[in-house]
């Protein structure tokens, strides 16, 4: 039992760690460098992370460890791949939340009614080489830390995430 609490801990963790990544490299990367808008809030919720960030890595990390998929080339081809797909349900579960997307790729090559297209879901897989090669071995350290902070932090956070959801969905309602 405790060593299944454990797991659930480390993967919650690594889906807030990852939200919250994504949301640095959709607020400042895609909004300021690449697009020049300056800063912008790119999340649907309050706090600083995009959780279809951190659903995608989880989803990819599993693949590839189930798979045992070991070289780089091939763990960027299916993060590319699974990226994409995520991507797309994601898009899809967006409308039907708040009736549209955020975002819009219909000028980008290669793209699927604006929902995917080549550059991104590259871009991803290529964030994912930089997540498996150096985030995740210094996550890995931190988690073999005191439990007993990483506990209390995970649930701090856990609480703050769930208060943000819970206006997301207040909002929705409204």
């Amino acid at each position: 039992m405790r060593e299944r609490l454990l797991k659930l801990f480390k993967l919650f963790e690594s889906f807030v760690l990852f939200s919250f990544l994504g949301w640095i490299y959709e607020s400042v990367w895609c909004a300021m460098i690449e697009n020049n808008h300056g800063f912008v809030n790119r999340g649907v919720l309050f706090g600083p992370w995009l959780p279809i960030y951190g659903i995608g890595i989880l989803i990819i990390l599993a693949v590839v460890k189930k798979a045992r998929i070991k070289r780089p080339l091939m763990i960027f081809c299916v993060a590319t791949c699974i990226s994409a797909v995520v991507e797309l349900i994601g898009s899809y579960i967006m409308e039907m939340l708040v009736g549209s997307f955020a975002w819009d790729y219909s000028d980008m090559f290669g793209n699927f009614q604006g929902r995917i297209a080549v550059k991104p879901d590259m871009m991803f897989g290529f964030l994912t080489l930089i997540a498996v090669y150096g985030v995740m071995p210094h996550l890995k350290e931190y988690q073999e830390g005191n439990q007993r902070i990483r506990m209390a932090c995970d649930a701090a956070v856990f609480a703050l995430l769930m208060i943000d959801a819970g206006f997301f969905i207040g909002r929705m309602i409204a």
